[in-house]
């Protein structure tokens, strides 16, 4: 069954996107599950952001969500500069990821302002 949310598209497209970076997580060494685990809970905040901002009717519970998930998604984009950084991923992963990211926030900042038209 879908649900409204569902057909979302950035929501559709951050969960692939989650999907897309489990394994390469798991390629994160032991005596760094900071980097893994700080990564897993911002994908996991963001969406829930999404949801939030998604189905709330109140504009400035949907706007405030709004601009944490771009917040967090420079975090995000940071730590897996990190992990390139040490060598857990390499320069076409990151490239990979990084594109992906920018293609999201785009999708954020056209919610954004559709919400203000």
């Amino acid at each position: 069954m879908l649900y409204k949310t569902d057909k979302f598209k950035i929501l559709t497209y951050f969960k692939q996107f989650i999907l897309d970076l489990d394994p390469l997580l798991e390629n994160i060494p032991r005596k760094d599950l900071y980097n893994r685990d700080t990564i897993r809970n911002e994908t996991r905040d963001i969406l829930f952001l999404i949801y939030i901002a998604n189905t709330t009717n109140d504009i400035t519970i949907k706007c405030n969500s709004q601009i944490e998930i771009l917040s967090r998604l420079g975090v995000l984009d940071f730590y897996l500069e990190r992990a390139y950084l040490y060598k857990y991923i390499n320069q076409k992963q990151l490239f990979n990821f990084t594109t992906k990211l920018e293609k999201i926030i785009k999708m954020i900042y056209g919610w954004i302002k559709s919400n203000n038209e």
